[in-house]
């Protein structure tokens, strides 16, 4: 790298002082040329005259060298970093940064400032990527462990070979079943493309509370659905997932009781809110609760992807999710999303 350093500085010195020679050679060449052509007055030049020209020559290399490796310094040394630190990505840490001093080119600084946000995506890629797979590897241990151990105390006569026992085994084939859906489906949430349509919100809220109303009662739910009519271009199916997303998460992760289902339009954009009685969720979790494989207090079942597919749908349309309390004494989840995705 010092070799490039000095080759770019060599470089930029010797451009820069050619450009100074050439500058004063042309004035003098152009002055002659007037005084003999136009002036029509005879070249009269003695030893000052051709002493003055050599050391305007030479004042401009001298003054190109200086200026051109000023550049070069400014050039060439946040590269260096740059370098360095791609060196240090490569190498998988991940954590490297290029400071970004207010002494260079802009053009510079906003290389390095891109450089610096992609280091920050890679992290956070990787970070999550990690995360993903021990949420993975957890979601799918357990079912599987508990699927091979009875199927084992079948064979070694534990357990009786009756309807039970396929029971318990197709339950937890269910389980798996339900966590491959689910990450699927979280893969389709976070793809940023959108579909986007003329959407009547309210019929689509409507049939999503045809769907999940008596499942909501068998629980023990009594849910006051507030249906404003709201029309939106938005992508249906991505906001068909966030809403259904929001209402199980209300039937496996809430306490049975009183619970809102809110659908109003607040100026140019539409608010979704499903807020329950309880059990609550910590201030301090409103932004980690919307990550993948991100549980609240309850014990209850789910893999945890429900929230986040909420979230990949909002900010799909530069929209946003939001954790509040509740009016009703535990959490309200707002769905904002502009009425023109």
């Amino acid at each position: 790298m010092i070799s490039c350093h000095s080759g770019l500085s060599r470089k930029l010195a010797l451009r820069m002082a050619l450009v100074a020679v050439c500058s004063v050679v042309l004035t003098v060449a152009g002055f002659l040329a007037i005084q003999v052509f136009i002036l029509k007055q005879p070249i009269l030049l003695d030893t000052r005259d051709y002493v003055a020209i050599v050391s305007f020559c030479i004042l401009g290399v001298v003054m190109g060298s200086v200026a051109a490796n000023h550049l070069a310094r400014q050039i060439v040394s946040p590269v260096r970093r740059i370098a360095a630190a791609a060196r240090r990505i490569s190498e998988n840490d991940l954590s490297a940064r290029v400071d970004e001093p207010d002494e260079t080119l802009g053009e510079v600084q906003e290389l390095a400032r891109d450089f610096n946000l992609m280091a920050v995506r890679l992290d956070r890629l990787a970070k999550e990527r990690k995360q993903w797979r021990d949420a993975i590897s957890h979601e799918l241990r357990t079912p599987l462990m508990i699927l091979r151990g009875h199927l084992q105390g079948g064979l070694d006569g534990i357990y009786p070979n009756d309807d039970r026992l396929l029971s318990l085994a197709l339950s937890q084939v269910e389980t798996l079943t339900r966590v491959m859906g689910d990450l699927a489906a979280m893969e389709d949430a976070e793809d940023p493309g959108l579909q986007a349509h003329p959407v009547a919100v309210d019929r689509l809220l409507s049939d999503i509370r045809s769907l999940m109303d008596p499942p909501l009662r068998r629980a023990g739910f009594v849910v006051d659905w507030r249906i404003a009519p709201v029309a939106a271009v938005v992508d249906e199916t991505r906001i068909r997932q966030a809403v259904v997303a929001l209402v199980q998460n209300l039937l496996v992760h809430a306490t049975p009781g009183p619970a809102k289902v809110q659908l109003q339009q607040n100026d140019d954009r539409l608010v979704l809110t499903v807020a329950d009685s309880g059990p609550g969720i910590d201030a301090a979790l409103s932004e980690t609760i919307f990550e993948p494989f991100k549980r609240g207090p309850t014990q209850a079942s789910g893999c945890g992807v429900g929230l986040a597919m909420a979230r990949y749908a909002a900010d799909a349309h530069g929209g946003s999710v939001q954790l509040r309390p509740s009016d009703l004494g535990g959490s309200a989840f707002v769905v904002t999303v502009p009425l023109r995705g």
